[in-house]
């Protein structure tokens, strides 16, 4: 008897089951790239100005420039140089980062 029962049950729950097939990927959108070509004009200026100060700084002598009165503020403030430079990458790729989530 109880077995019965659970050959009814289980009848009952094989008629409720949706057994169609899943869409094949041909059917399917194809799937979307992300937006990097929007990203890449805002992206590598940025990077490229932050690689460029942060070399400056780095290899910045009053030596290397020929004015005293550039020299002498850029060697003294260097460090604000390499910040701007990290910063600039920073910025870059939060907006990178931006363009691809969104």
């Amino acid at each position: 008897m109880l077995a019965a029962r659970k050959r009814a049950r289980l009848r009952a729950a094989e008629a409720q089951l949706d057994l169609e097939p899943l869409p094949t990927p041909g059917r399917l959108a194809p799937p979307k790239g992300p937006e990097l070509s929007l990203a890449a004009p805002v992206f590598l200026p940025l990077v490229g100005l932050g690689v460029l100060l942060l070399v400056g700084a780095s290899v910045l002598s009053v030596r290397r420039i020929p004015w005293p009165a550039v020299a002498e503020p850029l060697y003294a403030r260097r460090s604000d140089v390499a910040a701007v430079g990290f910063g600039a990458i920073a910025l870059g790729l939060l907006l990178l980062n931006a363009t691809v989530f969104l």
